[in-house]
């Protein structure tokens, strides 16, 4: 293999995105092959940046405010953090059990107590982390302003008292988790006083580190970044020429990426709302200049790099600053049908995560690109699912179909997770 990177990526970064222990953190990488990025230079055409009647200001100043506002009858802003009680309903046959249908995502909330998760069963179910447990169901019905199709994404918001929920009813919603009550629709096509929504599926969904931004994709091949304040859509981007994949921001709330399955992954200034770079992973061989889907985008946590999963089943590494991809995993997993999900191990550092067809959790050892553990779900159904654990050696991941559909594991003392 041609030339040679750094790639050391530390989950135990410091506000200006910096290594703790920069020494012990900086390790060579073997030689990679290094693939140039597309860069965009020209910006890609932008919708509105303010609805009519919208109350929110700018959208730098909503990115850059220090805390959201107090919260209001509708808002999410100001948290109660981890004075959060929740209300626990009749307890499951056995841990991790609850979703009627297949599991399409699931998140651990920041400070790591709580994991939910989202299903086709329209509902999200929150979870105690250490037993198990069931703590509230997040489901109501029409009349009560619940999803009325498939829950295809979910994210905390930084408080952990709240989520967000996008749906294949071309909404987004905000749920109280204590109470179950659903504090504010985001966008809806039977909504005569919503200025802007979606018009097809919102397939993913992301809350910035303030709380005070909430951002989706849909198959309509746009994002809208969503007040939180006013519950106003204050950009729209026409961000692909294919459906939105996944959406995630950086770690303080300035960028964020998606990935589409027009086959790129795209990096945004979130202030702006203009595409910054076009990461295209080249043609396999001459012969063969087949675009693949991009199914998954996530940022490392010191936001310098982002990993992107490609449906050629195929994980790539990007240097944002060197706009190049320094390395890709593949030989361990597949994925060539369904949108796989895909994470950086937030706790050390050492291993990139992602979902396969067969039914598999692919671990790659992050420096080497080399298989480290396979961990096989019994239903043998493809996991689309995924999320690693923000202080420990855990994730969790979800399948597709089945009934138990929901596995949390930990690193055991012999290295591996069980």
């Amino acid at each position: 293999m041609e030339g040679t990177s750094s790639c050391s990526i530390s989950s135990s970064s410091t506000p200006d995105g910096k290594a703790e222990d920069a020494n012990q953190s900086a390790q060579t990488a073997p030689a990679v092959k290094e693939e140039t990025v597309g860069v965009e230079e020209r910006p890609l055409k932008r919708g509105r940046t303010e609805p009519p009647g919208a109350t929110a200001g700018p959208i730098r100043e909503s990115v850059e405010s220090e805390a959201p506002a107090a919260p209001a009858s509708n808002s999410i802003g100001a948290p109660s953090g981890d004075s959060i009680e929740m209300t626990e309903e009749e307890t499951p046959p056995a841990p991790w059990v609850g979703h009627q249908n297949g599991v399409t995502a699931c998140r651990f909330s920041p400070n790591g107590r709580f994991l939910c998760s989202s299903g086709l069963d329209k509902k999200v179910i929150v979870w105690d982390v250490l037993t198990g447990t069931r703590l509230n169901v997040l489901k109501k019905s029409l009349e009560d302003g619940g999803h009325t199709a498939g829950i295809s994404d979910v994210a905390w918001h930084w408080s952990n008292d709240y989520v967000c929920t996008a749906s294949d009813d071309k909404t987004v919603k905000v749920w109280d988790c204590a109470t179950g009550k659903v504090l504010m629709t985001l966008g809806s096509w039977n909504q005569y006083d919503v200025v802007d929504s979606h018009n097809s599926e919102v397939v993913c969904i992301d809350s910035n580190v303030n709380g005070n931004l909430i951002a989706s994709g849909s198959s309509d091949m746009t994002v809208r970044l969503w007040d939180v304040r006013s519950g106003k859509c204050v950009q729209t981007i026409e961000a692909h020429s294919e459906k939105i994949s996944s959406i995630s921001f950086n770690w303080d709330g300035t960028e964020f990426v998606t990935s589409s399955y027009d086959g790129i992954t795209r990096l945004w200034d979130t202030g702006t709302g203009l595409c910054l770079k076009s990461m295209v992973p080249p043609p396999k061989s001459q012969l063969d200049s087949s675009v693949f889907n991009a199914t998954c985008a996530r940022f490392s946590a010191n936001g310098k790099y982002i990993l992107s999963g490609v449906m050629d089943s195929s994980v790539r590494l990007w240097n944002i600053g060197l706009g190049k991809c320094v390395r890709t995993y593949s030989g361990g997993h597949l994925n060539e049908r369904y949108a796989s999900t895909v994470a950086f191990d937030k706790h050390k550092g050492e291993h990139v995560f992602t979902g396969s067809d067969n039914g598999e959790v692919c671990v790659y050892n992050l420096q080497t690109g080399a298989v480290f553990q396979k961990i096989e779900n019994p239903l043998h159904v493809p996991i689309i699912a995924l999320d690693t654990h923000p202080s420990k050696q855990m994730f969790a991941f979800g399948a597709l179909k089945g009934d138990a559909t929901l596995s949390v594991k930990s690193m055991g003392q012999a290295g591996k997770y069980i």
